[in-house]
């Protein structure tokens, strides 16, 4: 998946603004902070965006925020808001190839990626906040959350680390995804998602001494 993000103010193309930056400097304002629609935004920060797909229909992506310039428009010195962002990717971006895996990742699950665009500031829509795997296992109130564990080469679509060596659970020995319920077997001291081993009602199921088969 590549994603092909255009710049939808004025006449500016992700080329162009690269060509400006390296040509034009002195047109170029660095700005480390700024506030946009009552928020303030730093580097490093992990923002929302709304965005068009590579089919043109608005979408939401996370990304980070790497630098923030004001470009001066030539013809009338005005200035031009753009944003340096690094992309981050959810399942929903992976290739073919992890096909058989999709559901035991989480929703919430982002890989970091090596891929990097200028957007106008009009895509910005918020912050988010990003943690790591055990951070999020313990905040299970916290809905909004996001966490990352590995990332993404865009060129080759590779993961690392990769996701065949994370933790195998359950009989049918998929990764843990931490949003689905696991029962613990007294017997082989293994997890098991309540699917594989039948349960449906998980109203009484810490009354369980469960043994699996």
């Amino acid at each position: 998946f590549i994603l092909d993000v255009l710049i939808m103010q004025l006449k500016y193309t992700h080329e162009d603004i690269t060509n400006i930056l390296a040509s034009m400097p002195d047109s170029v304002t660095h700005t480390p902070s700024f506030t946009y629609l009552n928020q303030t935004y730093a580097t490093n920060d992990n923002i929302v965006l709304n965005l068009p797909d590579p089919k043109g229909k608005p979408t939401t992506y996370f990304a980070k925020l790497l630098n923030a310039h004001l470009i001066a428009e030539p013809t009338n010195q005005s200035k031009v808001p753009i944003l340096q962002v690094q992309f981050y990717f959810n399942r929903e971006h992976l290739d073919h190839r992890y096909k058989g895996v999709l559901k035991h990742l989480s929703v919430n699950e982002l890989f970091a990626s090596n891929l990097t665009q200028y957007v106008p500031l009009n895509a910005l829509i918020g912050k988010f906040k990003l943690c790591n795997l055990d951070e999020y296992v313990n905040s299970v109130e916290d809905h909004e959350l996001k966490y990352s564990q590995s990332s993404i080469d865009i060129h080759n679509g590779n993961i690392e680390p990769s996701l065949d060596s994370r933790k195998k659970v359950c009989s049918c020995r998929k990764i843990e995804n931490p949003d689905y319920n696991y029962i613990f077997c007294e017997s082989c001291e293994q997890w098991f998602h309540y699917f594989c081993v039948g349960i449906l009602d998980a109203t009484n199921v810490s009354n369980f001494h469960f043994k699996c088969k």
